[in-house]
């Protein structure tokens, strides 16, 4: 059956069971929004975004990330200069440990 075929039978449904309780308009706006809810494909998913919260700070346009004066982007930087100090603090732990090892094994 056709699209305009099953938005007539969901009219005429609608139509007897309403009862004059709506106008046509809004009964055939119902139907048709019947129609299109149950004619959607199964494969289309959901029509909707979970993701909540604006847009991550790296993806910010530039005018927007220096509207204030490139203050946060400075703490930005400042962050990423902390994690790259951390970083470098742990690979010369480990090549410390591996020095201490090897002299360990040489003694």
């Amino acid at each position: 059956m056709t699209r305009p075929q099953l938005v007539r039978e969901v009219y005429f449904e609608l139509c007897r069971s309403m009862a004059g309780s709506a106008s046509p308009r809004e009964i055939l706006e119902s139907a048709s929004a019947l129609v299109e809810l149950f004619t959607q494909p199964e494969d289309s998913g959901p029509q909707f975004n979970l993701r909540t919260g604006g847009l991550p700070f790296d993806q910010w346009a530039l005018d927007a990330a220096f509207a204030d004066g490139g203050w946060r982007v400075m703490g930005h930087e400042t962050h990423l200069q902390e994690e790259l100090l951390d970083e470098e603090d742990h690979e010369r732990w480990i090549h410390n440990g591996m020095a201490r090892l090897a002299r360990e094994m040489n003694a």
